[in-house]
């Protein structure tokens, strides 16, 4: 659909006669994402169990692409971010775009009073963008430099978009930490009260059932 709206909503730019589209290059470049998540489906399909196999490799992978962008990535793109510094005010336009998604997408469904996991699910959905398929197209498929300064906004929204995800994760780690270490104090302070306890009980009934104690009669 991108190259259609494309089509539809860039003649309608000024400069549309100066900045040529390539919507042919477009559309190869989203044939390229496309047959990946085709086969992935077939698999889901036809073959679930390797698609169970192939699910576990998920969360490594996807864990180092994030490392990955964040560190080489910027590095990479550090002369579009430095654009950024001019303009100040973009870093919070694109940092409200996904965090006003999480927020308004999860508070819409607490409305609803639907359960919490259609809670996360919905606010995950709204709030993430897909940014890489834009980032694609302006970078590999847009001439430069005109692809470039288009890229600025989807790599920040990239960029600033699992900020409040991480903080999220975080927090949920540590709370999950400390109840941990709660319950481990718990159950190691139960049984030797319990033991104590029981000490002191054996020894009370050992003394009163003791006849070895000398007893003085009275005359």
């Amino acid at each position: 659909m991108m190259p259609l709206l494309l089509f539809v909503y860039g003649r309608f730019f000024n400069d549309a006669i100066r900045i040529q589209i390539p919507y042919v290059r477009i559309f190869l470049q989203l044939l390229q994402i496309a047959i990946p998540a085709l086969i992935g489906l077939g698999l889901r399909i036809w073959k679930p169990n390797l698609a169970m196999k192939l699910a576990k490799l998920a969360g490594p992978v996807f864990k180092f692409k994030i490392v990955f962008f964040l560190t080489v990535g910027v590095y990479v793109n550090w002369s579009l971010f430095r654009l950024l510094g001019a303009y100040p005010l973009l870093i919070l336009i694109c940092a409200l775009l996904p965090w006003l998604g999480f927020c308004i997408g999860s508070l819409f469904v607490f409305i609803l009073r639907q359960p919490c996991q259609s809670i996360i699910t919905v606010a995950l959905e709204t709030g993430i963008q897909n940014t890489g398929i834009a980032i694609l197209v302006l970078l590999y498929v847009m001439p430069k430099p005109t692809g470039e300064l288009g890229a600025i906004m989807p790599i920040a929204v990239a960029q600033l978009t699992p900020i409040p995800l991480y903080l999220i994760y975080s927090s949920i780690l540590i709370k999950r930490k400390c109840c941990k270490q709660q319950k481990i104090s718990n159950k190691i302070e139960t049984p030797v009260t319990t033991e104590m306890s029981n000490n002191c009980n054996h020894d009370v009934t050992k003394t009163e059932n003791d006849t070895s104690v000398p007893q003085t009669k009275v005359p």
